[in-house]
């Protein structure tokens, strides 16, 4: 098992509720300025709202990925594309986020936090896991190869083939 991952899959979840509240709170700002005659009040909390939501959805995804995943060994093209769609995240939409102030100074924050749970659960280096590296081609070929051996036990324990017929295969799948 992966702790970091489990850990920073939990985080991710927590401020993944933690920015549906905030997303929730200011749609409620929102409508309630709706007959505000300023409309910079009206834009910024539709902007905090779009923004903590898209966010939310982003952590609520990665959490529940990170803990799905915590037990198994990664994935490294899987793990290469969650990185690239956290950095289009923090590279390319978090400065189109409202900057209105403190409030947008708490967006950034909970940003902030979300791609440190991020980074948390995330595998560090070109070979994965310091303890669970990346699955390679030969764990692939080894667990068909482990499949094909225990359906071949099973016959032969169930008296469908030989020994010698097990035997034979073991050898073909070994090699």
């Amino acid at each position: 098992m992966i702790k970091r991952r489990l850990v920073g899959g939990i985080l991710s979840l927590v401020v993944a509720y933690l920015e549906l509240v905030m997303a929730h709170g200011y749609y409620h700002m929102y409508l309630s300025d709706a007959t505000n005659p300023s409309m910079w009040v009206i834009n910024k909390d539709k902007a905090l709202f779009g923004s903590y939501s898209l966010y939310a959805v982003l952590a609520l995804a990665v959490g529940i990925i990170f803990l799905a995943t915590c037990k198994k060994q990664p994935v490294k093209w899987f793990e290469y594309t969650l990185s690239g769609v956290m950095i289009v995240f923090y590279v390319l939409i978090f400065p189109m986020a409202p900057n209105a102030g403190a409030e947008g100074g708490l967006f950034g924050f909970m940003a902030t936090i979300q791609f440190f749970c991020y980074v948390l659960g995330a595998p560090m280096g070109a070979t994965g896991f310091k303890d669970f590296p990346f699955k390679s081609k030969e764990d692939a070929h080894s667990e068909k190869s482990l499949d094909k051996l225990t359906k071949l036990k099973e016959l032969l324990d169930s008296g469908a083939i030989t020994q010698e017929e097990f035997d034979q295969e073991k050898k073909k799948i070994w090699k």
